[in-house]
């Protein structure tokens, strides 16, 4: 059954990547824990007001530099949960996210509907490694 309450655009894909976020008076750090073309889950120290624009840099465990988000306007919260919605994104920056999304696809298992990739379904965990006496 779809659930009509969820208004996303697309499927978030469960990751662990640090990000700091910036409003005009706070900063943030926390871990964005799943990612979409379109938004992020973050679990931070600290929880912006709805409404609030804010400014994030990802830190991508293989990657040299952070992934910038120049703006991003929180949507949700909740506990230590906050959700975002991209605003503003370099083009340069949305092929580092995208790279980021197949990354977790892989990782997790994920899959996708063939003419619809953004709508996906995921394992809840990693894929474990087997024992060669395993079946």
């Amino acid at each position: 059954m779809i659930d009509t309450r969820d208004r996303r655009k697309a499927t978030r894909l469960p990751v662990d990547i640090p990000v700091d976020y910036l409003g005009k008076e706070f900063l943030g750090n926390g871990t964005v824990i799943n990612v979409s073309p379109h938004g992020l889950l973050i679990r931070g120290d600290y929880l912006p007001i709805i409404g609030t624009n804010v400014s994030l840099r990802l830190f991508p465990p293989d990657d040299r530099e952070p992934l910038s988000v120049e703006r991003a306007v929180v949507r949700w919260q909740r506990g230590s949960e906050l959700g975002v919605e991209i605003m503003t994104l370099t083009p340069e920056a949305h092929v580092r996210l995208i790279g980021l999304m197949t990354s977790a696809l892989t990782h997790y298992g994920c899959v996708c509907a063939p003419k619809l990739p953004w709508l996906c379904r995921c394992l809840s965990e990693p894929p474990r490694e087997r024992r060669p006496n395993e079946i």
